[in-house]
């Protein structure tokens, strides 16, 4: 938990058990609350902004790497997404069909906003939980007192944050996150041999490097040869897919790259199939 929204939170401990009875009052535990929860939303927009500043970079590192290839039309495509970017900052749609590379840096900044949203629900949750705690020992303490009324209006209080559209969000959101997490298939568990020759077939072929031009012929016996590679190293070498990671391996270095589609793979080098 945030630092800050932690001190929020054991304030209203504290105050609980300092018997300070200007601390105490209901009002002023709803503003110690409302304020975390607020620097909770305020660091969220934060990280969010972040994470779309690293698009905007990554178009421009993309931009820089087809122009020292010479690729123009991957050149026209990038600068034509900086400018809609720029304009509307939003990221494009699959049905907008953007180049490859493109289209890998927009899954990588949404898996990380994914994140930064279950963050904060998780936040929001852990917030709420340390609220109705504090409310709980001062509905306590009130009961204790005799004060009947204040103790009835906090109760009502902590129903009232129980059922905020807030906190009821936040556990939907976290819940549907781990239904979609356990219908994924866990890694240790072998796949049927029917599925891996699906996932084998998806790279298996003659692939062309976008940048060079050499033809790379993706073998079903996990090598990769191409007889017209520049660097002799490159000729021959072995590769491996992990899910949509695939690594090729030559004399210890690893080219890394992601199945973009059946016809693409992005990363270190970019292959498009050959037909």
């Amino acid at each position: 938990m945030n630092t800050r929204v932690s001190f929020l939170v054991l304030s209203l401990a504290l105050a609980v058990a300092s018997g300070n009875s200007h601390a105490q009052d209901l009002e002023s535990y709803k503003k110690k609350y409302q304020d975390a929860l607020d620097k909770i939303t305020a660091d969220h927009a934060q990280q969010v902004e972040n994470i779309t500043k690293t698009y905007s970079a990554g178009l421009n590192t993309l931009k820089e790497r087809v122009q020292a290839a010479g690729d123009l039309n991957k050149l026209k495509a990038v600068l034509a997404e900086l400018s809609r970017f720029e304009k509307d900052q939003t990221f494009p749609t699959e049905e907008a069909k953007p180049i490859p590379e493109v289209l890998a840096l927009v899954k990588d900044c949404q898996g990380k906003i994914t994140q930064a949203v279950q963050t904060k629900a998780r936040r929001i949750i852990a917030l709420a939980s340390q609220y109705d705690k504090a409310l709980l020992r001062l509905q306590q303490e009130s009961t204790r007192k005799g004060e009947l009324d204040k103790a009835t209006a906090i109760q009502e209080e902590r129903k009232i944050l129980a059922e905020t559209e807030t906190l009821t969000a936040a556990r939907a959101l976290l819940a549907k996150a781990s239904k979609a997490k356990q219908k994924q298939p866990s890694a240790s568990v072998r796949k049927p041999k029917a599925e891996q020759t699906t996932k084998t077939m998806s790279v298996v072929g003659v692939w062309r490097k976008t940048d060079t031009g050499t033809v790379f012929d993706i073998r079903s016996d996990g090598t990769v040869v191409a007889p017209h590679a520049q660097k002799g190293k490159y000729k021959s070498g072995k590769w491996v897919l992990d899910g949509k990671s695939l690594t090729l391996i030559y004399d210890g270095e690893k080219i890394h790259m992601t199945v973009s589609s059946e016809d693409a793979l992005v990363g270190r080098w970019t292959f498009q199939r050959k037909k």
